[in-house]
């Protein structure tokens, strides 16, 4: 139940159809001394004004019956009445006549719609779940999760890159060798991204985000309907300095500002598209319950540390700190220098 404006029986049509127009239900209730008289709905206006009515009348002129409900009835009543009901809302009036305010379908639903909720939020797929940022609060697994990525990363980069030069190197042809030691580590490392489970905990990253971000209850069957492509993933980021590394350094121009232009142009144009495009078909997959299950978790945990966090807003080292950025080139080094080591010991040859 909601409260609503309501005319009294000496105010007149014109304010009966200002308030008509700003009000969100159908009707505006008319009191006499806290008791109901009736109401004007936007059809009993028109008809009095059809019949020549002045707006300087009284609004009892547009006087209509409303449909009215007890406040000790329950939410099923209500809703059968407003089915049977044209008006789609119920003036809630005690026996005595005495207003409480309007109810609407809307008004018989959960309230946790109305909680406060962050405008954006960051986050991170990890070997180990789902893991979601304001900058100043997060949720989800554990920050030492981040550096696994990492950790992850620079290792799946190490293999592929190895496996790639071993598979230049078998082909004999310098051309075609050549061409392999420049794609094959890029399409191996996408294809094992595409193919770890971690594609589809990114996804499920991004799908409550998604929900988060709308105010949707965070349920699996809503989850499960959000978009796996998120317009802020870092992926676009990548695509985009691709982009533009990629067509500045490839001399197909001899003007490095023209080829400077073009590529600020073409990463401009193109970074969100293919991104977006990168990250259905390589960076996320459909998540299974599971990681669906890992990002709502995530999710609830970081909403409730919002709803009852107090103080500044947060520094940009904080953003950066909450980002989990420093903890995945964290662990990216920490694995350098494991393989590093290992070379040293082994006589592999330096990454």
């Amino acid at each position: 139940m909601r409260s609503t404006e309501m005319l009294h029986a000496e105010d007149s049509l014109a304010r009966a159809g200002a308030l008509l127009r700003h009000t969100a239900y159908p009707f505006v209730p008319i009191v006499h001394e806290g008791a109901l008289l009736g109401a004007v709905s936007e059809a009993s206006f028109a008809a009095a004004l059809a019949e020549g009515e002045s707006l300087v009348n009284p609004c009892l002129r547009a006087l209509m019956v409303p449909p009215t409900i007890s406040p000790r009835a329950s939410g099923a009543e209500a809703l059968r009445r407003l089915v049977d009901d044209p008006h789609s809302a119920l003036l809630v009036v005690d026996d005595e006549q005495r207003v409480y305010g309007v109810i609407s379908a809307s008004d018989l639903t959960d309230d946790n719609h109305r909680a406060p909720t962050p405008h954006q939020i960051g986050g991170m797929a990890t070997p180990f779940g789902v893991y979601l940022t304001t900058g100043s609060v997060s949720g989800g697994v554990p920050q030492w999760a981040l550096i696994s990525v990492g950790a992850m990363l620079f290792t799946i980069f190490v293999l592929t890159d190895q496996l790639s030069v071993s598979l230049a190197d078998s082909l004999g042809d310098p051309v075609l060798s050549g061409y392999a030691i420049t794609w094959l580590p890029v399409i191996l490392f996408l294809a094992t991204i595409r193919l770890l489970p971690l594609s589809g905990t990114h996804a499920a990253e991004h799908m409550v985000v998604h929900a988060i971000e709308r105010g949707e209850e965070l349920r699996p069957e809503i989850v499960k309907r959000m978009p796996r492509v998120h317009p802020r993933c870092g992926t676009n980021l990548a695509v985009g300095a691709s982009i533009f590394l990629g067509l500045f350094n490839w001399e197909w121009v001899a003007d490095q500002e023209i080829r400077l232009l073009v590529a600020l142009l073409a990463t401009f144009i193109l970074y969100r598209p293919l991104g977006s495009m990168v990250q259905l078909l390589i960076t996320t997959r459909p998540p299974n319950d599971r990681q669906i299950e890992s990002g709502i978790r995530a999710g609830k945990e970081l909403l409730a540390r919002y709803r009852t966090a107090h103080g500044p807003q947060p520094t940009p080292f904080t953003r950066i700190l909450h980002s989990g950025m420093l903890h995945v080139m964290a662990g990216s080094l920490m694995t350098y220098a494991v393989f590093h080591l290992m070379g040293m010991f082994l006589g592999w040859p330096p990454i």
